[in-house]
């Protein structure tokens, strides 16, 4: 006997898409999520971050419940960028929705670096088009000459330049370079029962719903009645019977001591990259003694993050940042460039929010009064360098000596830059320099290669492969050994790309929900 037909480990975008497919249909999922509820629409949350610049710790999981330890050249806490919460990281997200393009899945037939992905960007292409409409995505192509093949277009127009990115966009088109409109899981329109964006100025806590959120679909599929969720509820382990079949999950209540067994025919492990690799490692057995889908050796390697760094350009002209609240404007021209074996491709994104008082009061003057800070926030833009990196052996996850309340080994990353990202700055320093003449920047300034961000884009550690020697899943995200659990989410990446991955993420998903309809259930 069963407690369900599908249990699923986490609550992100990944989680909730497959959970929504499924619920839809009528098969019934029970959701353990570790961290707490997160009401939606984000109208509480808008009023405590945005208008009264407060961040409530009820919000997210209590420190003591998520312990990670981190070596190597790291310049942010991982930890910092993860949300451990009902809805996961794209509760707070910006929401672009790019697809990779095709390039940036045979990295090494056609560079010499990295690894192929088992599958083409064919294969991924209607679930671009499926998960597109499923977050009600808001783009064109019509002004992007980079953007890959599409068989479906987007389900809403898009949000246009603003006026000051008009004016870039001629200067750099005098330069050489493309500047277009951004896909974003934003509603331009009405769409489905989700309102227009109308503009809040802030998308990392919108308080109407018209940024996608993945609690909109949670919400539908506890309303099929084949849903349910338990917050606060921590996954130690997956437990695998004698025939090599994972037969339950090991339960505990954050608040208390109670434990079980939860026992499902599928399993799906959609708790993000760290804590993905983590369970799988916890899950070691006599048959697995070195952790699910492991045999290869490949589990918790090549465990990488987005470099993403930021510029300043200061203009003459007032550019009035802040006016759209949400990037408008970026160039795909160079994610695909001539020399890609050698150094990576770099996604150029302009950030239509002021700077902060901090940043602009250590870059460009002492800002002294009023008037400088006012003067600086009304003539500065911010640029976005997002980096392709490469996944090495010297990027990683594994187990620490540091426990959890319940006993746990802790997650530890490693992360050692290498010469390839370090000749991709070199790079993305060349295109930040080469914008800056191009739009008439009177003053710059671009963060160093050890300063920068990933934004939660987390990849790796229990990559997608055709064997268990080369790969910890399958194309399908189905761990190598045991045929009923699964992984979802960006931990199944294989190379990293320059583009954010979410579009990807949800893609993914969607191809793994039709699988188990058509295979398993």
């Amino acid at each position: 006997m069963t407690d369900s037909t599908v249990a699923i480990v986490g609550s992100g975008i990944a989680a909730t898409s497959i959970t929504y497919a499924l619920a839809s249909r009528g098969i019934d999922v029970v959701i353990f999520e570790k961290g707490p509820e997160y009401p939606y629409p984000y109208a509480l949350q808008y009023e405590e971050e945005v208008l009264n610049q407060w961040i409530n710790p009820a919000r997210d999981l209590r420190p003591e419940l998520r312990p990670l330890v981190q070596t190597g050249n790291l310049p942010f806490l991982v930890d910092g960028e993860r949300r451990m919460r009902v809805g996961g990281m794209a509760t707070s997200w910006n929401a672009i929705t790019l697809r990779m393009i095709p390039s940036d899945f045979q990295t090494r037939t056609r560079f010499g670096r990295g690894q192929d992905w088992p599958i083409t960007y064919d294969d991924v292409e209607p679930y671009y088009s499926r998960a597109e409409t499923l977050l009600g995505v808001s783009g064109t192509d019509d002004d992007n000459p980079f953007a890959p093949p599409r068989s479906q277009a987007y389900p809403l127009p898009p949000f246009e330049l603003g006026y000051f990115d008009q004016m870039l966009g001629e200067r750099l088109r005098d330069g050489g370079i493309v500047l277009h409109t951004t896909p974003q899981a934003r509603t331009r329109l009405p769409y489905a029962d989700r309102p227009a964006c109308v503009n809040y100025g802030n998308c990392y806590a919108c308080p109407i719903g018209a940024r996608y959120s993945p609690a909109y679909h949670l919400q539908l599929a506890l309303q099929t009645g084949f849903c349910q969720l338990y917050t606060e509820h921590s996954v130690r382990r997956v437990v695998v019977d004698a025939s090599g079949q994972a037969r339950a999950l090991l339960v505990r209540d954050n608040n208390s001591a109670v434990e079980w067994e939860h026992s499902a025919r599928i399993f799906v492990l959609a708790a993000g990259a760290v804590e993905t690799v983590r369970l799988l490692f916890l899950s070691a057995d006599e048959r697995h003694p070195n952790g699910l889908g492991n045999a290869g050796g490949q589990l918790g390697k090549r465990l990488s993050y987005h470099p993403i760094r930021y510029g300043l350009l200061r203009y003459a002209q007032p550019v009035y940042p802040g006016r759209a609240g949400f990037p408008t404007a970026q160039s795909l021209q160079f994610i695909d460039h001539p020399d890609r074996g050698r150094y990576g491709g770099i996604k150029i994104e302009f950030g239509d929010q002021p700077p902060r008082g901090g940043i602009a009061g250590a870059t460009f003057a002492e800002l002294d009064d009023l008037q400088n800070a006012a003067d600086f926030f009304l003539h500065t833009r911010w640029i976005w360098l997002h980096a392709e990196t490469d996944m090495t052996d010297r990027k990683y996850a594994a187990l620490s000596d540091q426990r959890d309340p319940f006993g746990d080994p802790a997650p530890h990353v490693h992360h050692e830059a290498s010469d390839f990202d370090f000749e991709t700055y070199q790079y993305g320093r060349r295109l930040f320099e080469r914008i800056a003449e191009a739009t008439e920047a009177t003053g710059t300034y671009l963060q160093e290669f050890d300063r920068w961000v990933s934004w939660s884009h987390h990849m790796g550690g229990a990559r997608m492969g055709t064997t268990p020697d080369d790969s910890v899943v399958n194309a399908f995200g189905q761990v190598h050994g045991v045929p009923n659990l699964f992984t979802a989410g960006a931990s199944q990446f294989v190379e990293t790309s320059a583009v954010n991955p979410t579009l990807t993420i949800v893609a993914l998903a969607l191809r793994t929900a039709d699988y188990l309809l058509d295979q398993w259930l």
